[in-house]
């Protein structure tokens, strides 16, 4: 009997820790700072030149983009996108970054540019409203690659162009401008990526956790859309062994669910060998 009981035990240990690794998954290593987005377009999302028509939304046509902003269309203080700030690592050794495209509206041949990352410049992959350039590697995104840091602090990435206004170039070792402000800015959410699995989408959030996004508006225009390049990312610590090399491979959100069936189905298997036992 206690050894039945001891087996019980130990499968639901497991189921737990499955569990347990699922919800640790979001390690915290990403901070964002700054000011809920309150400038721009409305509707944000939406198939016209002056919405972002990168990124997916209900209510607004479907793009081929792999991020979704579940708030809707319309810019409201529910947005998880942030102004005027920056993105931080808080991971307190050394640590990766995984750069992820997902798409562009912009004319300018934007590059990104981040270190040990080869320079990777935009085709215009407007994935909406136009026809935009080369398709995505992966249908709806392309692996940059990844960038090595050190201690808690400000993300190392900037993004340069030709064309548009004044200053043709942006980065995250500063708080971003005001956008509506006439200079090129950049906006930051964080990223749910375990609902990849499910819906084919990564959800912004406004929960921090191990992933984000970012959007840039250049210099070009006055539409404050910021759908010109975006990228996401995953921040890694790193362990002995060095940094996993980028993969988009999150786990599902179902893992929890997994982890309770396997513990359930391993007590139910020892329950019907205790069974026989006794009858025979």
């Amino acid at each position: 009997m206690k050894t039945v009981f001891a087996k019980v035990a130990l499968a639901a240990l497991c189921a737990t820790a499955l569990t347990a690794v699922s919800h640790t998954a979001h390690a915290g290593t990403v901070s964002i700072t700054g000011n809920t987005l309150n400038v721009g377009p409305n509707p944000l999302y939406g198939s016209a030149s002056g919405s972002n028509n990168v990124i997916n939304s209900p209510g607004a046509p479907a793009t081929g983009s792999v991020l979704f902003d579940p708030t809707g269309p319309l810019l409201t203080g529910a947005t998880p996108w942030v102004m005027q700030g920056g993105v931080s690592s808080t991971v307190s050794g050394n640590y990766a970054v995984n750069w992820f495209f997902t798409g562009s509206e912009s004319g300018f041949s934007i590059t990104f540019n981040a270190p040990g990352v080869t320079p990777f410049t935009e085709g215009n992959q407007n994935n909406s409203a136009y026809a935009g350039g080369p398709p995505l590697t992966n249908g709806s995104y392309q692996i940059l690659g990844q960038s090595l840091g050190s201690g808690a602090g400000l993300i190392d990435f900037s993004l340069a162009w030709n064309g548009g206004g004044p200053g043709n170039t942006v980065s995250n070792n500063g708080a971003q401008t005001l956008p509506g402000s006439g200079t090129a800015n950049l906006i930051f959410s964080y990223l749910d990526p375990t609902t990849f699995g499910n819906t084919g989408f990564a959800t912004l959030t406004s929960t921090a956790g191990d992933w984000f996004a970012f959007a840039l508006n250049d210099n070009g225009g006055p539409d404050d859309n910021h759908d010109d390049f975006v990228v996401f990312a995953q921040v890694v610590a790193c362990g002995e062994r060095g940094c996993a090399p980028p993969q988009f491979t999150p786990l599902p959100a179902a893992l929890p669910l997994f982890g309770s069936i396997l513990g359930g189905g391993f007590v139910a298997g020892v329950w019907r060998k205790r069974r026989k036992v006794v009858k025979a």
